[in-house]
């Protein structure tokens, strides 16, 4: 079998350094541009010229010919009509599997600038379009209706493609991409730049990276459930899928989907992504349920680098009976649009606990609250279970939720809850204002525990909801407790949305209660000197 070339083999130094971008550290969390790199290798460039399943000049008999040499190679196309053209395999095509790499670059062909690429489609018979053993590199292509569209094994870099849809139709994969490790070695899907985002859209499950606890999947930049633009809901049933396996997830859009993340006994990253809405956060594009994690570890949001989890049905759900390691949700945004202000409202729950799932929400730390409003519901709620415990909330926003913190999501409680220990919220027996030092006093049946005072908006059960974390207090031996504050630092835009109210929490250890009924401030009228 041949290949169609000019000449016998075209050998060319290229702007494209395959050999850098294949050895690019896979500890980076944002892959370099690589168009950017330098020369540093030659690189066989093989041509595809017919949109045949094999013979001289296709795509099969090039991957075959790259595997048999021992440089970089690319492989690009210049396809003769490029109005439509589509490769149609009528069995799976040849694993990549030159070590020293592979790039198959759709982004060659003519007319691709005007929005012609080549299309990769499966006829819903074919078991996957493209496969790497690690070392490659796969853009500008449309890849659809295959079983899998992409199985990837170790490290290799997915960029700019479209799968699943082309342009705005949906043409589904059973999975888009199925990816694992390579011992540490794992892929990079997207790009920080535009042109090396992917859309994974339409698809049964947009990525499925599973048994790769050992290597961490980046994913960055890429539209997930979406049209091309970013505007409109194409979704895939489950937008990502990370199953025993690490991943981080940095700055993507993930709209559209029944589920817009899963992960299960995993280690997880969510980072500056936008959940729910349009890629610019003004309007819901909703996934049924935006996050889903069951026993899994990491980070939902870091100082500096909160999510956006608004316009969806339900926010984050945590179920599963082992326990993480630990599991932290701070800085992120939930039910508005990015200033914090307009409503983008998640019409269920922010949060919703259902297993015994340690976990922090919120924290101390600079930059650590999240931010919920605008909830139907609860904006964090546990379900009725003992075996829910070590729900820690602290220090977080809440305003215009039907409730704030909901312990056995079953509305104000006059007794105890199940879940989370059977906390119930401290009481608030005095609040005066006396030149501006705000002086708070009230008791709990429990010693020893923290007390965290808030301003409040009212809910509609007239119970508190903290817009604005005041300050902390211990109850002693016998569970009273009291605290001053300089009542100046309160924001004058919170003053003037909430009047003045006051409301607390409670925690102890790791458990956290609702919000305790709202306190009037009551002012004091100083005597005329």
């Amino acid at each position: 079998m041949t290949i169609k070339w000019l000449g016998k083999l075209s050998i060319r130094s290229t702007s494209l350094s395959l050999l850098a971008i294949l050895t690019l550290a896979t500890s980076l969390c944002v892959p370099a541009d690589a168009a950017s790199l330098p020369d540093v290798a030659p690189v066989t460039t093989l041509l595809v010229t017919t949109n045949a399943d094999s013979g001289e000049g296709s795509l099969r008999s090039a991957i075959e010919t790259a595997n048999g040499l021992t440089t970089p190679v690319e492989i690009g196309f210049n396809l003769p009509d490029h109005l439509g053209i589509t490769i149609s395999p009528a069995t799976p095509l040849p694993e990549l599997l030159n070590p020293q790499g592979i790039y198959i670059n759709g982004n060659s062909q003519p007319g691709v600038a005007d929005g012609y690429p080549v299309q990769l489609d499966g006829d819903d018979t074919v078991s996957y379009g493209l496969s790497a053993a690690g070392n490659a590199r796969i853009a500008g292509l449309i890849i659809t209706r295959f079983k899998t569209g992409l199985k990837l094994k170790g490290y290799n870099l997915v960029q700019g493609n479209f799968i699943g849809l082309w342009p705005d139709t949906p043409a589904g994969n059973n999975y888009g991409i199925e990816a694992v490790a390579d011992g540490p070695q794992a892929p990079v899907i997207g790009g920080p730049a535009d042109n090396l985002r992917n859309v994974i859209s339409g698809n049964q499950v947009g990525i499925y990276y599973h048994d790769s606890i050992q290597a961490n999947l980046i994913v960055t930049n890429n539209y997930i459930g979406t049209d091309t633009a970013g505007e409109a809901a194409i979704g895939n049933n489950q937008g990502v899928n990370i199953s025993l396996a690490a991943a981080t997830l940095t700055g993507n859009l993930i709209s559209g989907n029944s589920t817009g993340v899963t992960a299960q006994r995993s280690d997880i990253s969510l980072y500056n992504n936008l959940i729910g809405t349009d890629k610019e956060a003004r309007y819901s594009i909703a996934n049924q349920q935006a996050i889903s994690l069951i026993e899994t570890n990491g980070e939902v949001g870091a100082p500096g680098k909160g999510n956006l989890i608004s316009g969806n049905e339900e926010g984050i759900y945590l179920g599963g009976v082992r326990m993480p390691r630990s599991l932290t949700i701070q800085a992120n945004t939930f039910g508005t649009q990015l200033n914090g202000k307009e409503s983008v409202a998640n019409t269920g729950k922010g949060i919703y606990i259902a297993g015994n799932y340690p976990v922090i929400i919120g924290g101390s730390g600079e930059g650590a609250a999240n931010l919920f409003a605008y909830h139907s519901t609860a904006a964090i709620a546990t379900a009725p279970s003992k075996t829910v415990r070590n729900v820690a909330i602290s220090q977080n926003t809440f305003f215009a939720n039907n409730m704030g913190i909901d312990l056995d999501d079953d509305g104000v409680r006059t007794e105890a809850p199940v879940s989370n220990e059977g906390l119930t919220p401290p009481l608030i027996h005095n609040a005066s204002l006396t030149a501006n030092i705000l002086t708070i006093s009230g008791g709990s049946t429990v010693k020893e525990a923290k007390i965290e005072v808030f301003h409040s908006y009212n809910d509609s059960q007239a119970q508190g909801q903290g817009n604005y974390f005041m300050g902390q207090a211990l109850t002693d031996s016998l569970g009273n407790w009291s605290l001053q504050l300089d009542f100046n630092a309160v924001p004058a835009n919170i003053l003037l949305g909430g009047g003045s109210k006051v409301t607390a929490t409670l925690s102890r250890g790791n458990e956290t209660s609702e919000f305790a009924q709202n306190r009037d401030v009551q002012i004091a009228v100083l005597p005329d000197e």
